[in-house]
């Protein structure tokens, strides 16, 4: 179950319109793989008003590999990359992946359409943010800034959710038509989204559970922002 504890609403930055004159624009991103193991990554950005998300491109030891051809038009791109064993240090900014190769339109509704959510990190393409564009105009990023070896829970990165609850409902939420349910708990006021994370059965029995009733939850407490997935 998802449970998210906030009041703030995570939006994904849309394009940048170009080049300074200070500093040419980088004419395609390459993602270079400096750890010890084979990953596979994948590729999200917007195009045509249209979020579209691609993968999986397999990055042996000390290869590189352009994700994004250029010239790029968007400020901001994102990109997740999976190694068995290995946690990505994503940004939690959600996108719709496949288990096999993939190219999918649109970042909502992953589970109903059949996908499964990912969290990408986000490169920012805006010269001097941190990354160092080559002379030949790439701008390359290093996988080992993001993957890195062991396992996520055993890290102590995500924490582990467990409190009792009070259940308050469920309504459709203003602006985007979301499906939510609430709770009340000790950590404050709790919401379940029907966000490609919390299943159906779940979100379905929750609809049909009387107000008030107390109950359990268990999860995965994730920081975004002022967000606790």
């Amino acid at each position: 179950m998802q449970a998210i504890i906030a009041f703030a609403i995570l939006l994904a930055a849309l394009g940048w319109g170009g080049a300074t004159s200070a500093a040419p624009a980088a004419e395609r991103i390459r993602l270079c793989n400096d750890t010890s193991v084979p990953q596979s990554s994948s590729v999200a950005f917007r195009r045509d008003g249209q979020w579209i998300s691609e993968g999986w491109t397999m990055l042996l030891p000390g290869a590189c590999a352009p994700i994004v051809e250029g010239p790029l038009t968007n400020r901001f791109y994102y990109f997740r990359s999976e190694s068995p064993g290995w946690t990505f240090r994503d940004e939690r900014i959600n996108f719709c992946v496949g288990p096999e190769d993939f190219t999918i339109f649109g970042d909502h509704d992953c589970a109903v359409r059949g996908y499964l959510p990912g969290a990408f990190a986000k490169i920012d393409t805006r010269p001097g943010r941190g990354l160092a564009m080559t002379e030949e105009g790439n701008l390359p990023v290093y996988l080992s800034a993001y993957s890195l070896p062991g396992d996520r829970q055993g890290t102590g990165e995500l924490p582990q959710l467990k409190l009792e609850a009070t259940f308050t409902g469920c309504d459709i939420r203003r602006g985007d038509g979301v499906l939510q349910c609430k709770f009340t708990s000790a950590k404050g006021q709790i919401c379940v989204d029907d966000d490609g994370f919390t299943s159906l059965s779940i979100l379905a029995a929750l609809q049909n559970l009387p107000e008030g009733t107390r109950v359990q939850l268990r999860g995965t407490e994730v920081n975004r922002f002022d967000t606790v997935t």
